[in-house]
């Protein structure tokens, strides 16, 4: 029982560590299909974060726990940690998963943009922001890909300010980067429409933080909202109209 014990106590200092190091970017942000999960068919892999248990994944997935451990050759469900990616047996649907933070009152806003670009990923547009004197690097809490430089259509990349829960840097005007939550679309949507994952996504994603953080629908909005007549973000063709419809 004392050996038991101990051994809770040591996983537990280590999980805690290991959370330390991942909000203190020793772990670097990744892109994950739909946030955790990379699916290939009917078999899906969910790379764990911080403080997630092999029982959460069984709840969320619909599995179980016996059948779980043992698919990935687990005897104890304590040696699993964070960054381990664990496959779900007979799973035939991706759930969508975001590792949600301590509750925040600072969230009142969601605010949706586009890169205004063709092509982009995270590697990029951290390394664009950074040029232009963002000391965090990406100005997004989320971005939503569109399948170009070796991402997924609809895959959102959880952003290091995210995990951080740091202010954005994504839009100025009526303080949205203290409280607007950052969301933006790989795209150029003043030239075409918006890919109908990277919608569903965005959709899926967005309701899910209204949810948490109590945020009503008419505080989803659109960065020229906030910026009246200063951009035209996120773009001409975004279909505003039914993705509001459609939050309803």
């Amino acid at each position: 029982m004392n050996k038991l014990r101990i051994r809770k106590q040591a996983m537990f200092m280590l999980g805690a560590f290991l959370t330390v190091l991942w909000l203190a970017g020793e772990v670097r942000s990744q892109s994950f299909l739909m946030g955790g999960v990379s699916g290939h068919g009917t078999v899906v892999r969910h790379q764990l974060f911080p403080g997630e248990t092999l029982v959460q994944l069984t709840q969320m997935y619909d599995v179980n726990l016996e059948h779980l451990m043992k698919a990935n050759g687990i005897q104890d469900s304590f040696q699993v940690q964070a960054g381990d990616w664990i496959q779900i047996p007979a799973t035939h649907a991706v759930d969508r998963y975001v590792p949600y933070v301590p509750a925040s009152k600072r969230w009142k806003y969601i605010v949706i943009h586009h890169s205004a670009t063709e092509r982009g990923n995270f590697e990029i547009f951290d390394k664009e922001h950074r040029k232009r004197g963002f000391q965090h690097g990406l100005g997004y809490h989320f971005l939503i890909n569109n399948g170009t430089y070796g991402t997924r259509m609809g895959e959102i990349h959880i952003g290091e300010r995210w995990y951080r829960q740091q202010i954005g840097a994504h839009c100025k005007a009526m303080n949205m980067n203290e409280q607007g939550i950052g969301i933006c679309l790989v795209g150029n949507f003043n030239e075409k429409g918006v890919p109908p994952e990277q919608l569903a996504s965005a959709l899926w994603l967005i309701k899910r933080l209204q949810k948490h953080y109590g945020i009503p629908d008419e505080r989803v909005i659109r960065h020229r909202d906030a910026k009246i007549g200063g951009t035209d973000c996120p773009g001409n063709h975004f279909p505003w109209r039914n993705f509001q419809h459609t939050l309803a």
